[in-house]
């Protein structure tokens, strides 16, 4: 199984996840496609063993740092390390059979060990925060949200004005044609803001926000 997900990873590094197909996966193994089926049951399931593998086991809390917000910073850097590595990674949940998914699948795909193990060390982070189980997984939810979210122009292939942009005949008209209706933009787009790192401004945001609340519900709890 671990040599499916292996050559499963390698095609989806190099390839993405739309070359990924059990009859492609057997025929680099040298394996028939009938054969493949006696060790994977479905592309959902290949799909939930290549995740698993590559994102890896979590590290362990303490090698995160001391304190809460310095332990979500490391698990937030380190998975996004993981997604640039693997930049199919991110899109894996869309391969489902939900209704009107972009890429359904022929079956759900399970979160593995490795994978829990991730949402569980982020969880683990916040202990003795204030915040109920609950919340801590809410504030996951977030830090996740912003991780995809800062990756998503990139990954989808839609580049804002204020992207490095290679310079061509096209974006050159748009911006003249265009440029004027929005100021704001093209003038980002025109002088960038130097060692704006979007990724670690947002998620210091959101890391004041929990720690505002936290501080909060200390201070009610000491009256």
């Amino acid at each position: 199984m671990r040599q499916i997900a292996e050559m499963g990873i390698s095609i989806a590094d190099s390839e993405g996840l739309a070359a990924i197909s059990m009859q492609r996966i057997a025929s680099e193994l040298n394996f028939t496609k009938m054969s493949l089926y006696r060790y994977v049951k479905s592309k959902g399931e290949l799909l939930a063993a290549m995740t698993d593998l590559a994102i890896d086991d979590p590290p362990t809390l303490e090698s995160l740092g001391e304190g809460w917000r310095e332990r979500v910073t490391g698990w937030a850097r380190l998975i996004r390390e993981g997604w640039f590595r693997h930049p199919w990674l991110p899109h894996v949940s869309e391969w489902q059979s939900r209704p009107g998914a972009v890429r359904p699948t022929s079956g759900e795909r399970a979160m593995g060990p490795n994978e829990v193990g991730w949402v569980e060390l982020a969880v683990r982070s916040m202990e003795g925060t204030g915040l109920t189980l609950a919340e801590q997984l809410d504030a996951v939810f977030i830090v996740s949200a912003h991780l995809r979210a800062t990756l998503a122009m990139t990954a989808y292939g839609v580049l804002p004005w204020t992207i490095d942009l290679p310079n061509t005949a096209m974006l050159d008209t748009l911006r003249d044609e265009h440029g004027a209706k929005y100021p704001a933009l093209t003038e980002l787009a025109a002088s960038p803001p130097p060692d704006h790192n979007n990724f670690e401004w947002g998620l210091d945001r959101i890391l004041d926000g929990l720690e505002l609340l936290m501080r909060s519900r200390s201070e009610e709890g000491g009256r």
